[in-house]
């Protein structure tokens, strides 16, 4: 029910042109990380993965929010980062109880390039 009721917002938003674009490389996933442990998520800044373009990273709890609907409007997120160095974003959150991090990225507009990483 809930994938049903995401698809629903998701396609609404898509309708009203509030949806952020994907990016090539890698794409949205639900990764397990060590609750509480400090993880560093970037896309070619902090050391970790690589970017071309303007892209955007969210993280989200992934017990609430899936790697789709991590950042959309109304969700709760853990972090989201444009540009941490130059145009590349990289952040650092706490792993919620969960131990689970939704990550998603995406851009205003274009189609950049994010490669992200994820390190305890």
């Amino acid at each position: 029910m809930k994938h049903i009721m995401m698809l629903a917002i998701t396609s609404l938003f898509a309708l009203s042109g509030c949806v952020l674009e994907e990016t090539s490389g890698r794409g949205s996933e639900t990764i397990a990380c060590t609750p509480f442990a400090v993880v560093t998520v970037a896309c070619g800044s902090l050391g970790y993965g690589t970017c071309d373009g303007d892209p955007i990273l969210t993280v989200c709890d992934g017990e609430f929010e899936t790697e789709f609907s991590c950042g959309e409007p109304g969700s709760s997120t853990l972090g989201r980062n444009d540009d941490r160095a130059g145009l590349c974003p990289g952040l650092d959150v706490e792993c919620p109880a969960s131990g689970l991090l939704a990550v998603r990225p995406t851009a205003f507009s274009g189609f950049p390039d994010c490669d992200w990483e994820a390190v305890e």
